[in-house]
């Protein structure tokens, strides 16, 4: 009987814990819905655009290499822009818009999703599309200048309700949990002018105060100049763009050295860091619950400042809870390597940091941090495998035990 307690447990666990690890990314700027297989299983032919930089990823779609990116004030976007079309390749373009054009987004779900093989409490606070232009030149605008220039809002989930609404829009969700298609759809505003660019951001709020950005650029062409999209998926009346020209080159946003540290510089956007996706250092830090309200956006935002490195070092960041003790909290941080930075060398600092007592870390309550090396691309999506373990654990292991 105990075995099949404990085995009926460990299928449920991974129900227990759908608010960990909250990420994900748009993989297509401009995915176009012409049938219901379209709207159900991602198709990548069907794929016109791209986000900023993607071809330093160019992964499986659903595979987590790095695009995971948590926007904060001073850089809203993964990676700064050091040019227009910098970003993208013959193989991974940018996106083509026209006004008036609706077109789809689309996102893996990574198990982020309301419905009956998870639970109906899966949240999802918020779900935007801002705009930034037309742009003059480069340009790195601060979120705060994104949110000047709402396109459309995504959002409509209810929390409590299996209703694949918002960011959840995932109508194949159970058949792959972790990859499974999402997409929703917009009108391009037609005030916008055409042989411009704009640059996007796709603003997702999974918990309150933990948001992720996905960032890219599309050009706009006349009606003729790209297909629409039928859709079948996604909802989404075009906002109220207010189509001012706040794209100069040399605006209050500036460019790489806004937001880095300068001690650690702020990485390259260019080819130059490819290499540096295939190892990561896992940080595991446990600290004492806090008695209010804990944000990991502003723990991300105090660790990074105090380690001098660029906020998009750290790739993924999730929060657990302690089995053992209702007064512990742990906080699972993955980063990357971005050009010559070494995370191992800045895992380990931080743990000399704990030991230091250091006051922002004391303001943490942090008490030990194990460091693992792990690749990004194989991390493993463990839902679906304790599941069946779970199950398989509690018909055939009180025979074998």
């Amino acid at each position: 009987m105990l075995y099949c307690v404990l085995g009926a447990f460990l299928a449920l666990l991974p129900l227990l814990m759908t608010n960990v690890g909250a990420h994900s990314w748009v993989a297509c700027t401009d995915y176009k819905i012409n049938t219901d297989e379209d709207a159900n299983h991602y198709n990548p032919a069907k794929c016109k655009g791209y986000a900023r930089n993607w071809f330093q990823a160019h992964a499986d779609f659903g595979v987590d290499m790095g695009f995971n990116y948590i926007a904060t004030e001073q850089q809203a976007c993964r990676d700064p822009m050091s040019s227009i079309d910098g970003g993208y390749t013959s193989e991974y373009p940018m996106a083509q818009y026209s006004p008036g054009e609706k077109v789809c987004l689309a996102w893996p779900s990574k198990n982020h999703v309301a419905a009956t093989c998870t639970n109906p409490f899966i949240p999802d606070t918020q779900l935007k599309l801002y705009s930034y232009g037309p742009l003059n030149g480069p340009a790195n605008p601060t979120e705060s200048q994104f949110k000047q220039q709402l396109v459309v809002d995504m959002g409509g989930h209810q929390n409590g309700v299996i209703d694949f609404k918002g960011f959840q829009n995932c109508p194949k969700f159970c058949e792959n949990m972790d990859k499974s298609l999402c997409t929703q759809c917009f009108t391009v505003p037609k005030s916008y002018a055409v042989g411009s660019v704009y640059t996007f951001q796709w603003y997702w709020e999974f918990n309150p105060g933990q948001t992720y950005a996905t960032c890219w650029e599309a050009r706009i062409g006349s009606s003729s100049s790209s297909g629409s999209s039928s859709g079948s998926s996604g909802s989404s009346s075009s906002g109220s763009s207010s189509g001012s020209s706040s794209g100069s080159s040399s605006g209050s946003s500036g460019s790489s050295s806004s937001s880095g540290s300068s001690s650690s510089g702020q990485p390259n956007s260019g080819s130059s860091g490819n290499s540096g996706l295939n190892v990561a250092a896992k940080m595991t830090i446990q600290m004492k619950t806090p008695s209010g309200s804990f944000s990991i956006n502003s723990f991300v935002i105090d660790l990074t400042t105090l380690l001098q490195i660029p906020t998009q070092v750290i790739t993924f960041a999730e929060v657990d809870f302690d089995l053992s003790s209702t007064s512990k909290t742990v906080v699972v941080l993955t980063m990357q390597n971005v050009g010559s930075f070494d995370p191992v060398a800045v895992a380990n600092k931080l743990k000399t940091l704990i030991t230091s007592n250091d006051p922002t870390l004391q303001s943490y309550s942090l008490e030990s941090l194990e460091v693992d090396t792990v690749s990004p691309a194989v991390r493993p999506s463990w839902s679906v495998a304790s599941v069946l373990f779970g199950f398989l654990f509690a018909i055939f292991g009180a025979r074998f035990l």
